[in-house]
């Protein structure tokens, strides 16, 4: 689980109503965005920086207040599907460690850690793919088994 102390405040930090994610100080966009995201003028990029700050605070608090709450733990357990996650190393929403417990509770998961923040799809979309492809052409049946 999420320590709760840090994302605690900023769920207070956001909690005016009426206020979009725009208008106030905060990190949140800069610390789940890799640097060259930040400066790239491209449209992933861009629909990026029109939709944040058009966020009501109330839906950033709640999403962070889900993210802080969650635990997966007990549900994960009873996966029975073959299971990738994919972690940012850099991640500092839902840290590697928390990607790695994860894949610890669903059984036979896979775990994958990209050199990415948050949004590994996006920031690395070809490491992404890789990743995804590897992990599902790894357990498709052969002609030969078929």
């Amino acid at each position: 689980m999420i320590p709760a102390s840090a994302t605690s405040t900023a769920i207070r930090t956001c909690s005016a109503n009426g206020q979009l994610v725009g208008q106030m100080p905060s990190p949140g966009i800069r610390t789940a965005s890799p640097a060259h995201m930040l400066r790239e003028d491209n449209e992933v990029t861009n629909g990026f920086r029109r939709t944040l700050p058009a966020t009501r605070r109330e839906g950033v608090a709640g999403s962070w207040a889900a993210v802080r709450d969650y635990d997966l733990r007990r549900t994960a357990a009873l996966i029975r599907n073959p299971t990738l996650v994919i972690a940012g190393e850099y991640d500092t929403v839902t840290s590697a460690r928390h990607g790695e417990e994860l894949a610890a509770a669903v059984p036979g998961a896979q775990f994958t850690v990209l050199p990415t923040v948050h949004l590994a799809n996006v920031e690395r979309p070809t490491e992404f793919l890789d990743a995804v492809i590897t992990f599902l052409t790894e357990r498709a049946p052969r002609r030969s088994d078929v």
